[in-house]
């Protein structure tokens, strides 16, 4: 397995393998070729430390592409949520400024909440 380590004086991280369960604990220092390394604790991309559903991002099939109010885009335009309360705060938001006239100048316009 990889497990990072931190060079103590310069701050680098560093990935070294070692077999499942030899690995050196968090925090203990060791040599490796030459440096002094801290072992820190690796929290995988998209882990959840508190146990529940780890995060997936969701592709908004039902909102309208390129959105200037989105949080993100894919690559051809359509809205990326971090989660469903997310999008529907997008939605609230949206729908108060279309009802504004400055929205409507703007070519806002009411949109809904479909289950992708």
């Amino acid at each position: 397995m990889i497990y990072e380590f931190v060079d103590t004086e310069t701050g680098e991280r560093v990935e070294i393998p070692f077999p499942a369960g030899k690995a050196p604990g968090d925090g203990e220092v060791i040599e490796h070729e030459g440096r002094r390394v801290r072992r820190v604790l690796s929290i995988p991309a998209g882990f959840n430390i508190h146990g529940t559903k780890p995060f997936v991002p969701f592709v908004s099939e039902s909102q309208q592409v390129w959105h200037p109010d989105a949080p993100a885009h894919t690559p051809d335009g359509k809205p990326v949520f971090q989660s469903r309360r997310e999008q529907a705060t997008f939605v609230d938001k949206n729908n108060a400024r279309a009802q504004t006239e400055e929205g409507k100048k703007a070519g806002f316009r009411e949109i809904g909440v479909r289950d992708d």
